[in-house]
């Protein structure tokens, strides 16, 4: 009661004083992107960059982040890396997998609740952007399906990745009177190409000439677009039954490497064609050079049409969105044609006046093809 008394004295009449506390709080501002360039291939690892910076006066204490990819793509795992406050990027664990509308979600949760180090200073702190950033990489493969489900074509249907989290503060609050402490959803595209591949197999005009070895196809592979058709490219051809006496020798065109035919037992014969480099690339409306198809036809084989080969173009990396027009057939013949000659020579030794006279005309061939012919008696001329 004394001191009370004391205090009171000593405390001069009508003064006072105030403090003004402003509590600091997080702000995590969200980025997506693609981490090299938007082009996507079914089946192959596509890569995608999210990035969290904390704009905000305070401390990000926690993280939940959460990408949800496009349909029918699926996480490579063991694929994602996170790298905090600007230090080199190391492993990061694979996210909780779920699922949403179809769609795959990837969810990693990052940080530890207070008393723990915040995940991610704030600007008072005086740290510098970098050090209040956060970027995890990782890829992830279309499907097949995915084609289909989200569809094809450059910068016509996107594959859209979006991005989302959550931000708490030291007290564990995700936000206050003035809103979420994280900023708005931030999505990317992908895109899968479409290159509509096509075929034309065009059979010998006029029948090959038994004897001879000459063109019997010729193969010329087509792009109609809209995008250009990634590699590698190739081209299966197969012949029909081939008698024994019609043979497919090899097949080139510049810039394929065409392997040696194989025949079958059946007559059946099959080669492919792949692009020397197998990484060339077919611009819309554009083409390859022609394949030619050598046949060798013996010089007794009989005339024969319809014979028949198939050519089929197997698309690279880029989807194709009309198989339809990816084989294509056309026939050919064989004729014959032999050059004969004729040597007339006189077999009659000293002819006399009265006497008969014999010449003989021996029939001889030079080809190409055997001639059948049958011999005839001397002449005789009286």
């Amino acid at each position: 009661s004394s001191n009370r008394s004391k205090l009171a004295r000593l405390q001069p009449a009508g003064v006072s004083d105030t403090a003004q506390v402003t509590p600091l709080f997080p702000k995590v501002d969200l980025t997506k992107t693609v981490t090299d360039g938007s082009l996507a291939y079914v089946d192959e690892s596509f890569g995608w960059t999210l990035k969290l910076v904390n704009s905000g006066q305070g401390a990000a204490q926690t993280l939940v982040v959460t990408d949800v990819l496009p349909k029918n793509w699926a996480f490579d795992t063991g694929s994602a890396r996170i790298s905090v406050g600007g230090a080199a990027a190391v492993p990061l664990v694979n996210p909780v997998v779920g699922a949403e509308g179809g769609k795959a979600t990837l969810t990693w949760n990052l940080g530890s609740a207070s008393p723990a180090t915040p995940i991610l200073p704030g600007a008072a702190s005086s740290a510098t952007l970098t050090q209040r950033t956060v970027l995890i990489t990782f890829t992830a493969k279309p499907s097949a399906a995915a084609a289909s489900a989200a569809g094809t074509g450059i910068n016509v249907h996107p594959h859209t990745n979006t991005l989302r989290a959550v931000t708490t503060d030291g007290t564990g609050a995700t936000n206050n009177a003035s809103g979420s402490f994280t900023g708005a959803n931030s999505s990317a595209n992908a895109f899968l190409g479409e290159a509509d591949l096509t075929i034309e197999k065009t059979g010998a005009a006029d029948p090959l000439v038994a004897g001879e070895t000459a063109i019997g196809w010729s193969i010329l592979v087509s792009n109609d677009g809209p995008d250009t058709a990634a590699g590698p490219i190739t081209v299966t051809d197969t012949t029909g039954a081939l008698p024994a006496g019609i043979k497919v020798t090899g097949a080139a065109g510049e810039g394929w490497t065409c392997e040696l035919p194989v025949r079958g037992a059946d007559g059946v014969t099959t080669f492919e064609c792949a692009r020397t480099d197998a990484a060339d690339s077919l611009a819309s409306d554009a083409f390859f050079p022609v394949i030619e198809v050598e046949v060798e036809v013996a010089d007794n084989q009989a005339a024969v049409t319809g014979i028949m080969n198939s050519a089929t173009v197997n698309p690279g990396r880029t989807v194709d969105p009309n198989p339809d027009n990816n084989t294509d057939e056309d026939p050919i013949a064989t004729t014959t044609s032999a050059d004969l000659v004729l040597e007339k020579t006189v077999t009659t030794q000293d002819p006399t006046a009265g006497s008969a006279l014999t010449w003989l005309l021996p029939p001889s061939t030079v080809g190409p093809s055997v001639s059948v012919h049958t011999d005839a008696a001397p002449i005789t001329l009286t």
